[in-house]
């Protein structure tokens, strides 16, 4: 049936997807703040990047991002402090 159990883990990997297009096209993975090709994926970025460092400043009720995730962002260039 195709029937989707975790829509975080879904929405997680179609706005990595949407990275790994954006770092091909682009050479890096800054997306702008206000990226209006794909307003989603700006906000997706930044939501990355605050989840990274509330997990960093070890306030883990804030933050969803795992290791596998910044390893994952890491691998395609990410940039946390920008």
């Amino acid at each position: 049936l195709g029937f989707v159990w975790d829509v975080s883990i879904t929405s997680w990997n179609i706005r990595y997807q949407e990275l790994q297009e954006y770092q091909a096209e682009h050479g890096d993975c800054l997306v702008p703040q206000k990226y209006p090709p794909n307003p989603a994926l700006s906000k997706w970025v930044y939501t990355q990047r605050t989840s990274f460092f509330s997990l960093w400043k070890n306030e883990m009720g804030n933050s969803y991002i795992t290791p596998e995730r910044i390893k994952l962002l890491e691998k395609l260039g990410f940039v946390w402090d920008v």
